[in-house]
């Protein structure tokens, strides 16, 4: 395939999950947060902790944007921040058990959407489904 055409087909695809991606977490999101607070909610879900540095380059904000947001996060009790024990000037910031909590019951709601969304499919699209997302998630993520 013409490099060309690879890129399209990318951009192409990754615009539509894009936007189904925004629509589902728009959906599963709890009124009292925003959707970039999610983000971050959403990103602890699935990494356990993770440095300032790192959650800023997962949601594509600044330092002081993720500092802010994370600290919203604090004071609504549902992310704590800890030091590094090696170097005093890294911190973690992990979901409190209400946070946990909270993404547990967001993660259910998820799955109910989606189970919704695609349940048209047949269980051999299903399986051919999630053969497509590994074989990209092995090419195109490294993972």
């Amino acid at each position: 395939m013409p490099l060309p055409e690879f890129a399209f087909k990318l951009r192409t695809f990754g615009t539509g999950f894009s936007k189904v991606t925004r629509h589902l977490l728009t959906e599963t999101k709890p009124e009292d947060v925003t959707l970039l607070q999610f983000e971050i909610l959403h990103f602890l879900y699935t990494e356990d902790s993770a440095t300032f540095g790192q959650i800023g380059a997962c949601t594509g904000m600044s330092l002081p944007n993720t500092s802010r947001e994370v600290k919203k996060l604090i004071q609504k009790k549902l992310v704590t921040k800890r030091a590094d024990l090696k170097d005093k000037r890294v911190y973690f910031v992990e979901l409190s058990p209400s946070g946990q909590e909270l993404m547990t019951a967001s993660s259910a709601k998820l799955e109910r959407l989606i189970s919704g969304q695609y349940a048209h499919l047949n269980p051999e699209d299903v399986n051919e489904v999630m053969q497509a997302l590994d074989l990209l998630s092995e090419k195109l993520l490294g993972e």
